[in-house]
């Protein structure tokens, strides 16, 4: 997971402004507020849970998860009463609604439009609600868990997609906008059939939560960031670096494992993560999987201490406006320019570098170390300079077997254009040394060769710790040409190896 110290939008806003003065967020000036952090709570009593919760902890639960199927009998007389008490509280009703689990039928039914009426009643009875009050409002969750098996819409990518949009195009024709209604799409950890998330995504447009669920069930007992962090990343990695995350149902049971521990992590992973808002806690006690599952934190007239210490850290429950008051598509939006401006690299948002990263990606000169990282504070090695400055220049290729140390080397041809074209003479007799980390002063003689003939030299920065050096002359067109300024006061630091990121912004300066 991708820690909020890395990625603070106050930073990206000030980066952004710098860059693109008066044009980012369509002339906002300030920057938007950070995502909150929403404790939420999924229990089959919540008229004793939600009121021992608040004794205990000083406040109730931010989100209530409520389960309800599409199927005849809607409008029904009890909701507009239940979603009352709820809203009495401050809490804001997270509901997943979907056929009736298990029920294949029923959900083949709605697939062919046999159940649209029934779909409408509910719709209207929640329009009726929501406009009530300018404090109603909900989050609405259709068919989630699209990819689990055991859902009837599970392992149906293209049917689960068309069921979504249909419940939020109802919710749209009755006027019910984004101050009234969120849409959350929530798919479970779990993924299979060869399928990923994305094939089950219907797509940033319609979404306006991404939800992931996953219970920590002791089969075998994995601590917090073993069941959420790595799906976490893989959501950020497949489906979107910009729109906000909510663990839309987690637990953990007791047996075997340290469950304080993993509620701590819990909350400080969460909290710890920019793109996360919270998480709606499983508070049940379930038969599963053939057995008594015990996720219960407020039980025997009691919330578990760990929950009453961490939560202090948390949002209040009115700040589960944020999703409904605009300052969701803010911050959306804050996060969109960001990226694209750093090339839609992870871990290059707010870098000093994310500007000359996101111009290299732009023009081709990178894809990134690996899915979505650019590894900025990596240093570069002589082949992947080698690399950059054949893209970079659009170098032809050679048959030229220059060196006799890159054979089988991923940059063995990119090192035979870069000799053929003179750029580089090795590391010594008959070798590149491709994996050697390439060193400032290294730098100085690549660009040199590399672009002395198309850059007007002024007058040089004195640098006083290069003399003596080999690279002295080459150091010298480099700050003469612009490209650098050196590493501090009067030094360019030779010796030093160079990061990628540091040289994103060598070649953006000298070709930019």
């Amino acid at each position: 997971m991708r820690l909020k110290s890395t990625v603070s939008l106050v930073l990206l806003w000030s980066m952004l402004a710098a860059v693109i003065p008066g044009q980012a967020m369509g002339m906002v000036q300030s920057a938007p507020p950070p995502a909150p952090d929403l404790f939420g709570i999924a229990t089959q009593d919540f008229r004793t849970d939600l009121p021992l919760f608040q004794s205990k902890t000083g406040q109730y639960p931010s989100l209530y998860q409520l389960f309800w199927n599409i199927e005849a009998g809607w409008p029904v007389a009890w909701a507009p009463g239940l979603l009352d008490e709820l809203s009495a509280m401050g809490v804001t009703p997270y509901v997943e609604v979907n056929t009736a689990g298990g029920d294949t039928a029923a959900y083949q039914d709605f697939v062919a439009g046999n159940l649209d009426g029934d779909l409408a009643a509910m719709v209207s009875m929640l329009a009726t609600w929501l406009n009530a009050d300018t404090d109603h409002r909900m989050v609405i969750a259709p068919f989630a868990e699209p990819n689990l098996p055991e859902h009837p819409w599970g392992g149906d990518p293209a049917g689960a997609i068309k069921s979504y949009k249909k419940v939020r195009q109802a919710f749209l024709d009755a006027g019910l906008g984004g101050d009234k209604v969120r849409f959350a799409w929530s798919v479970n950890g779990g993924i299979s059939n060869g399928l990923t998330y994305a094939d089950y995504y219907p797509g940033d447009p319609v979404v306006d939560v991404i939800g992931l669920s996953k219970l920590n069930r002791n089969n075998p007992w994995k601590d917090f960031d073993t069941i959420i962090g790595g799906y976490i990343d893989q959501i950020q990695g497949e489906l979107s670096t910009t729109k906000p995350i909510l663990v839309s149902q987690t637990g953990s049971v007791v047996e075997d494992g340290d469950r304080d521990q993993w509620l701590r992590d819990m909350f400080r992973s969460l909290a710890a993560d920019e793109q996360v808002i919270g998480a709606i806690y499983f508070n049940r006690d379930k038969f599963e999987g053939g057995k008594a599952n015990d996720y219960r934190i407020i039980k025997n007239g009691t919330v578990d201490p760990v929950v009453v210490a961490e939560l202090g850290g948390w949002s209040a429950p009115a700040a589960a406006s944020w999703l409904f008051d605009g300052r969701l598509d803010a911050w959306v939006a804050a996060r969109e320019a960001a990226f694209q401006l750093s090339g839609g690299f992870l871990d290059s948002v707010g870098s000093i570098f994310a500007a000359d990263i996101g111009w290299l990606a732009a023009n081709g000169i990178t894809k990134g170390c690996s899915t979505k990282l650019f590894c900025p504070s990596a240093p570069v090695t002589r082949g992947q300079m080698a690399a950059f400055l054949v893209r970079a220049l659009a170098l032809p290729p050679s048959t030229a077997d220059t060196f006799t140390d890159d054979d089988g080397s991923v940059f063995e041809a990119d090192i035979q254009a870069l000799a053929a074209a003179g750029i580089t003479f090795g590391c010594r007799a008959s070798e590149y040394c491709p994996t050697k980390v390439v060193t400032r002063g290294q730098m100085a003689a690549f660009l040199r060769r590399a672009f002395e003939s198309s850059i007007v030299i002024g007058e040089p920065v004195s640098f006083t710790d290069d003399d003596g050096s080999v690279f002295e002359a080459d150091i010298r067109w480099l700050s003469g040409s612009g490209i650098t300024r050196g590493c501090a006061a009067d030094l360019y630091c030779p010796t030093a190896p160079v990061t990628r990121g540091q040289m994103a912004a060598f070649l953006h300066r000298a070709m930019g």
